[in-house]
């Protein structure tokens, strides 16, 4: 059956269009201009380097098989360029591994197996960065892209030192995920209200890989890991929006009420409606449908509708100036494009090509396909730039192909046996919280998750004292803020608690305190802390206050007379009603001895960050 005209015509403007931008970067992939730039300190990386240049002729090449040759030349130039040695970052998109990613897919064109043979050896050469110089666990700059694209190159050369780095960045990847009050969740050091949602540097992204990674191998453990990333993501899913929220916090100023608050009604209004393959329904849509076609679970089908409803409606307005794959509408049609394919729906190509056919006609008016950044116009970059671009409008053109450099999918028809034994990924985990109450109840361990694992410990333990003491820590860890709640929190608190100090005794007698958020008191009968029987005497109660801050969660065995003080601001009464109303009938010393030992504490709590003033809102 022959095409229709229209839809012949639109064809022709999109390879037009396509073949322009060939032609306008050709140059930069000439030996000799390659070999200059590489020189004088050009990116060798996907992003916006010259492996994303190569990848996006690699696509061009199943259009036009003429361009395999200029990939091949310009490849053999970068890979045994002497700059490439020389890294600063260690990442699949961003750093060294985009090498490693570009000489598998030269093998998948070629079949050339020394294209293998210099990814294993930049591998090597790397392997220091990869595992001691990256700091993130996300899938564009992080653990789990790497994790992926060296189980990618596993999956051909079967080579054994590979497989142990490859469990050594799993290794890491568990070590640094953190309960959520659902799922796990990771990257706690960026500057967001929360870890973040997404493909390229949040929960979506580390799931894809972990879950690709897990199928390869078999891998239970990394199985449940994944799905676990999932379900965090979910937490913050806006049916009003039919998108994911972006919780990133990077230029905005933030209210010092909301700082102090940390609460997800406040952060509503910094947080913007962003859909692009980085950032919401389109990058999160892509990974969810892939999770849908391994794993077979329905509400990942769920899930992936409402991305395709989000994606659609963007589609139909188009109302940002940005067409590259990371940010703008590329990302959204390339999600398309594979959606129509694996869902078997052809109406969603179609509205890819419109996508396409939109940007052209944006170019032809405004001169570039991003107005959004300055010189956009000549970016060469895969994810930044025309490289980017094109490689949208050449998928338009071919037909279907699993693996995009979007969502890189691993070689199944070989699998492996799993990097971890049976249970053990769980059992790392739910120790981390409840080892103890494990010791005493290791029944619990068949919990599918921790909550069920926290049910079956409160059901099933006679004694709840190390329970109760281990639940306390484990819920503050569920409520950690991440890195910049207490960056800017500490900032905040410096300042007013600065001012606090200052005061005469009658001043700090009249004021209101609260204890910062995050911050537990846990009251136990014996004692679970290493320090606790310091501050026990003759027996009595145990009592800690666990807390959170930048590393993370700490815990301090105080006395009596601190826990008392502590759980009495919850009253939110002046501290000279506080002593007398509340503290004073449960000590025995005078009225003056008391009030001088309660404004000791309190400066102590002020230095500490553990209490401050409260702010009524206005």
């Amino acid at each position: 059956m022959s095409m229709p005209v229209e839809d012949l015509k639109d064809e022709q403007i999109i390879a037009a269009a396509l073949l322009e931008l060939a032609d306008r970067l050709l140059p930069t992939m000439q030996p000799g201009t390659l070999a200059v730039d590489l020189t004088n300190g050009a990116a060798a990386d996907l992003f916006n380097g010259k492996a994303g240049i190569i990848v996006f002729y690699l696509r061009l090449a199943a259009y036009d098989p003429a361009y395999l040759a200029v990939c091949t030349s310009a490849a053999d130039v970068l890979l045994e360029h002497p700059a490439i040695l020389q890294q600063e970052f260690f990442t699949l998109y961003t750093g060294a591994t985009s090498l490693v990613y570009l000489c598998i897919q030269l093998y998948e064109a070629t079949s050339d197996k020394r294209y293998l043979e210099r990814g294993l050896a930049l591998v090597y050469h790397y392997r220091e960065g990869i595992l001691q110089k990256v700091v993130q666990d996300d899938f564009i700059s992080g653990h789990a892209g790497n994790l992926l694209v060296l189980t990618q190159l596993h999956a051909y050369t079967k080579d054994d030192v590979l497989r142990t780095l490859i469990r050594q960045l799993a290794d890491k990847l568990i070590a640094h995920a953190r309960i959520a009050s659902q799922g796990l969740r990771w990257g706690h050091l960026k500057r967001s209200y929360d870890c973040l949602t997404g493909l390229s540097h949040g929960a979506s992204g580390i799931a894809h890989a972990l879950l690709q990674v897990a199928t390869y191998f078999e891998d239970e453990g990394l199985h449940y890991l994944a799905m676990q990333a999932w379900a965090y993501e979910m937490k913050y899913y806006d049916p009003g929006l039919q998108n994911w929220l972006d919780l990133r916090l990077t230029s905005t100023s933030l209210e010092e009420e909301d700082i102090m608050g940390w609460q997800l009604t406040d952060f509503r209004r910094y947080i913007s409606d962003v859909n692009a393959w980085a950032h919401g329904a389109a990058g999160i849509g892509l990974s969810r449908m892939y999770a849908w076609k391994t794993s077979g679970e329905v509400h990942f089908a769920t899930a992936c509708e409402w991305a395709l409803t989000r994606c659609i409606r963007d589609a139909g307005t188009l109302t940002r100036g940005d067409f590259t794959l990371c940010s703008g509408y590329g990302g959204v049609g390339m999600f398309l494009l594979q959606a129509a394919a694996v869902l078997n729906r052809p109406v969603l190509r179609q509205t890819a090509k419109q996508i396409a056919l939109a940007a052209i006609r944006y170019y032809e008016v405004h001169g570039t396909y991003n107005s959004y950044i300055k010189d956009a116009q000549y970016d060469p970059g895969l994810f930044s730039g025309l490289a980017g671009v094109g490689y949208f409008f050449v998928s338009v053109l071919l037909p279907y192909r699993a693996h995009t450099v979007m969502a890189p999918l691993i070689n199944m028809d070989v699998k492996h046996s799993p990097l971890y034994e049976k249970g053990a990924v769980k059992r790392a985990l739910f120790s981390r919280y409840y080892e103890r109450s494990l010791q005493r109840y290791p029944g619990a361990m068949a919990a599918r998750d921790i909550n069920e694992l926290e049910m079956l410990l409160g059901e099933g333990m006679e004694d709840q004292d190390c329970f109760g003491y281990e639940k306390s820590l484990a819920d503050t860890w569920r409520s950690h803020g991440g890195w910049l709640c207490y960056q800017q929190r500490n900032q905040l608190l410096e300042k007013r608690n600065g001012y606090l100090l200052q005061e005469y005794d009658r001043g700090l007698l009249q004021t209101v305190f609260m204890r910062v958020p995050e911050l537990t008191v846990c009251v136990t009968k014996r004692a679970w802390h290493d320090e606790a029987n310091t501050v026990q005497q003759h027996n009595t109660q145990c009592h800690y206050v666990h807390v959170a801050h930048v590393q993370g969660v700490s815990t301090f065995p105080v006395n009596q007379f601190t826990a008392i003080l502590l759980a009495a601001f919850s009253r939110e009464l002046p501290l000279q009603q506080v002593i007398t109303d509340i503290i004073c009938p449960q000590v025995d010393v005078s009225m003056a001895a008391l009030q001088e030992a309660v404004l000791s504490q309190i400066k102590v709590l002020l230095r500490q960050y553990m209490i401050t003033q409260k702010q009524t809102r206005g």
